[in-house]
């Protein structure tokens, strides 16, 4: 059996160096590409591409925000009171469908559907429960990011 001898700095360096351009991307450029087309912002009003940014920034941590992406699956998760204890169910999906269909007026409507969606899994989940605690996060990244907006 051959041993296999590392490489040094250099001969990787070379190696890159001698890669064909057009190499595949990074998965970070791959995301970008598949991302749907954002002209759409362009069109909001200063304070709700605010918004949208703040939005774009709550959801980028996918180990946080799994559970808010999608709405809530009440009959596979057998969540049968769910809709008994929400009334008003919302996601990010949701949200950022309002601003892609320009739904939201100012950044206050924006505000106040994510501080639901908390609200929603407060009143669901317990504040103890680790979804909740998520949702935390979420709630904490929003007041630092509305704190930073411009008066």
């Amino acid at each position: 059996m051959a041993t296999r001898r590392k490489s040094t700095a250099s001969e990787v360096e070379e190696k890159v160096a001698s890669e064909p351009e057009d190499k595949p991307e990074s998965d970070e450029e791959k995301e970008d590409d598949s991302e749907e087309d954002l002209d759409f912002v362009l069109l909001l009003s200063s304070e709700l591409q605010h918004g949208y940014r703040i939005l774009r920034y709550l959801t980028q941590d996918q180990n946080t925000v799994w559970p808010f992406r999608d709405p809530v699956d009440v009959e596979g998760l057998h969540l049968n009171s769910y809709h008994e204890i929400v009334e008003r169910p919302i996601c990010f999906k949701q949200i950022e469908q309002k601003f892609r269909d320009n739904e939201y007026e100012n950044l206050t409507a924006f505000v106040a559907d994510v501080r639901l969606l908390l609200i929603n899994c407060y009143r669901f989940n317990g504040a103890q429960h680790s979804i909740s605690k998520m949702a935390q996060r979420i709630e904490h990244m929003l007041e630092q990011k509305i704190a930073l907006l411009p008066k």
